[in-house]
């Protein structure tokens, strides 16, 4: 990262007022941007991904994922869960930053 970038940041941290915000990413760019700022991880989505089509899905019908039923997924290289939803369809979260699915349920 290059000096105007870390002080564009670090603008960002003086003038931001707001510490308890929630990041609704696809991918890793959610936790990227709280540990740039420094701020504590308060999204659902940090450190997976979900392909584009299960991501809209995700945000389409937010709470009923948050609140559904999450189930070990095989046949990847790392990590993976299907949500269970009696509304909806199931969609495959990936969670390639972590060592196994109990402990990606966990976090």
């Amino acid at each position: 990262m290059d000096n105007t970038t870390n002080a564009g940041i670090e603008q960002y941290r003086q003038q931001n007022r707001n510490y308890n915000f929630t990041l609704i990413s696809r991918d890793c760019i959610g936790g990227i941007v709280y540990n740039q700022l420094g701020l504590p991880f308060l999204s659902p989505t940090v450190n997976l991904f979900f392909s584009p089509a299960d991501f809209n899905l995700f945000c389409l019908h937010l709470k009923d994922y948050l609140d559904a039923e999450l189930i070990e997924c095989y046949g990847f290289d790392y990590p993976a869960g299907v949500l269970l939803t009696p509304n909806h369809p199931c969609i495959i979260i990936h969670f390639m930053h972590y060592k196994n699915f109990l402990e990606a349920k966990e976090c």
